[in-house]
């Protein structure tokens, strides 16, 4: 009863989560050890926490599922913003650890018995929250083992962000509806190797941090959007997707051979 009463707006929770996504942005400038940094992440998601069991969701939207978003976002930022040096980059970084989230928020569907449209920007926008904290997860790895600035154990490394990758990759499967079956697991299967055998090798190019997450990351989307494909009731539609999944194979060829810098 007393949750009910307490219970606001989406886009209530949306600005009060961008006040409080500015505030700590701006206090992360004044963190000079450890201690504090994890001081500052567990008062963060208790703030989310919060939001997320006070703010109305509809039939059809789960906080859980909201505030995994929210929990994977943060741990891809946070990696972005040890590692990063260049002040305007971390800015920006700080910018889109604050709106982001906020974001987030605002597009939470606030009525009940909408279309079903009405839920994509919002469901899409947790997607790239959850890629992008995949993104940074990996980079921060790299860049650990690229500086060696904490202790590091490659090997462990490889195997937690290979299962939380994979977890991500089944937990997105289910959220668009993909029958959990045979197919299923033998794609989970698929994506846990190819995530495992990829990093393994990636550790090995002589290729930066940033670069290296960025196309670990890339990889997994496409596999993940293979599999979501070749789940759903109408399978792979290869006249139309063979222009996505050729198009992304000449895109990272010309990434490779003309943006990265080989060390």
């Amino acid at each position: 009863m007393l949750k009910k009463n307490l219970s606001f707006h989406p886009r209530l929770g949306a600005g009060l989560d961008l006040f409080f996504g500015l505030v700590f942005w701006l206090s992360m400038r004044g963190i000079g050890n450890i201690w504090a940094l994890l001081a500052w992440v567990v008062v963060r998601v208790l703030l989310w926490a919060v939001l997320v069991w006070l703010v109305s969701y509809v039939p059809g939207t789960k906080r859980w599922q909201h505030f995994a978003s929210l929990g994977l976002f943060l741990v891809g930022a946070l990696s972005f913003l040890i590692f990063i040096e260049w002040p305007f980059a971390w800015n920006l970084v700080g910018l889109i650890l604050a709106f982001v989230p906020a974001f987030s928020f605002w597009l939470l569907p606030s009525v009940a018995g909408q279309p079903i449209f009405v839920f994509k920007p919002y469901r899409r926008w947790r997607l790239m929250m959850s890629t992008f904290g995949l993104l940074g997860l990996w980079s921060g790895g790299y860049a650990m083992a690229t500086l060696q600035v904490f202790p590091f154990i490659t090997w462990v490394f490889i195997l937690v962000a290979t299962l939380i990758s994979t977890l991500t990759a089944v937990w997105w499967l289910v959220e668009y509806g993909c029958e959990i079956n045979r197919s299923f697991w033998l794609w989970v299967i698929a994506i846990a190797m190819f995530i495992l055998e990829l990093s393994t090798a990636v550790f090995l190019w002589p290729i930066g941090y940033f670069v290296s997450g960025f196309l670990l990351t890339w990889f997994w989307y496409i596999i993940w959007i293979m599999a979501r494909f070749h789940l759903s009731t109408l399978g792979i539609n290869w006249k139309k997707q063979i222009y996505f999944f050729a198009g992304n194979g000449i895109a990272i060829l010309l990434f490779l051979l003309f943006i990265v810098r080989w060390r």
